[in-house]
């Protein structure tokens, strides 16, 4: 029987909806939680929760899963994300580092994110 699979990223316990099998996952890269999923995931619906800069990481596993990164590649679990929760992401960046406010990082990704939902007919609802 295929699972829901409930993928949190941030503080505390991961919330545990009736039907959802919950996971915590703390990977930084988008590429490593992208794996990660592949490795878990067994067919049936997912949502994705995420916190703070964690959120940016799991929106760029998203596109990457969509094929919409440089590798183009496309994986089986992203038709099957049925939400994304993202809670107190700087969508702008914040301090220092690969997240800082205006960075080229999180510029572009901002940029693919819009992109990718102005060409999407069936998007992902996100929170």
């Amino acid at each position: 029987m295929r699972r829901n699979l409930l993928i949190y990223q941030g503080p505390g316990a991961p919330p545990a909806p009736e039907g959802w099998h919950a996971a915590k996952v703390a990977c930084h890269d988008p590429r490593s939680l992208c794996r990660w999923i592949d490795a878990n995931w067994d067919g049936g619906r997912l949502a994705l929760v995420a916190h703070g800069t964690a959120g940016l990481v799991l929106r760029h596993a998203y596109l990457v899963a969509n094929g919409d990164d440089d590798s183009r590649e496309h994986r089986p679990w992203a038709g099957h994300v049925s939400r994304m929760v993202l809670l107190a992401v700087p969508n702008r960046g914040e301090g220092l580092g690969r997240f800082r406010r205006g960075g080229p990082y999180v510029t572009d990704l901002r940029i693919r994110w819009v992109d990718h939902f102005d060409r999407t007919t069936d998007p992902v609802k996100v929170v």
